[in-house]
């Protein structure tokens, strides 16, 4: 694959709206150097975010915020910067790894919990999804003797306001327009594979960072009370396909690449 096919590719994706640049180190990391150990260097970083028209005094900026709020660590060698990842930051990692990386459970069941106004539930302990007032909702039964619990299935009609309380329109447009994305990568895949590790890693970064924004944003619940315009069961599937393909390049290498 040319330069040129690639920088064509990449003005495509990104269609004129870079990401945040901070949020997209985390991400970096997260894909390519999340092993104990593994740290991805200056120059490498720099190249891949001047692939997508960041500056480095961008990049330098999030760096530094990223090391203040204790995301990252640097270590020079020589006249070389080299970041890795705290162990606070690779927990962070480890723990959205699943939603991103992983399949949701494919329950067929909900649970409405209908509390006592007078007795109010701690959602966040229970893991329970605040609908309306003293309404929940839970992927799995809630024992409590003061509330009142209701089973729900597939075969139940799910008002529109509901879904709109678990999973907001805005997120239902984000995948949306995420699915678009992931079907022209979808069209050059065949190329895109052959493309040089460091873009390949770049790309990949792009995939990634796009669908942990939603991915992270997305109830931990049954897909069936979603919307019925709710893309994102589609763009998971198809991440994990993409990323497949994509092989992932180790840190290692990359670095060497430059």
């Amino acid at each position: 694959m040319t330069d040129a096919a690639i920088d064509t590719f990449l003005s495509e994706y990104l269609a004129d709206k870079p990401p945040r640049v901070w949020s997209l180190v985390v991400t970096l990391f997260g894909d390519l150097a999340q092993d104990p150990g593994a740290n991805l260097s200056g120059a490498l970083l720099t190249q891949m975010f001047e692939a997508i028209g960041i500056k480095p005094d961008a990049l330098r900026v999030a760096l530094f915020r990223l090391r203040k709020d204790g995301w990252i660590v640097s270590a020079r060698t020589g006249r070389a910067s080299n970041y890795a990842l705290t162990d606070w930051g690779r927990a962070q990692c480890v723990t959205a790894n699943p939603l991103i990386y992983g399949t949701p459970s494919a329950t067929q069941k909900a649970y409405l919990a209908i509390a006592d106004p007078a007795v109010p539930l701690d959602h966040k302990k229970l893991g329970l999804h605040p609908v309306s007032g003293t309404l929940y909702l839970s992927d799995k039964p809630l024992s409590s003797s003061s509330a009142l619990v209701v089973e729900l299935t597939r075969e139940q009609a799910i008002p529109e306001w509901v879904s709109d309380r678990l999973c907001p329109p805005s997120l239902v447009q984000a995948a949306a327009e995420f699915l678009d994305r992931l079907e022209l990568i979808e069209t050059r895949l065949a190329v895109l594979k052959s493309a040089p590790p460091l873009e390949v890693a770049l790309i990949r970064g792009l995939i990634v960072h796009d669908w942990r924004r939603i991915a992270l944003k997305i109830p931990q619940i049954g897909e069936f009370l979603l919307s019925e315009k709710w893309k994102g069961d589609q763009c998971r599937r198809r991440v994990h396909k993409i990323l497949k393909e994509l092989e992932l390049p180790p840190a290692a290498s990359l670095n060497q690449c430059i």
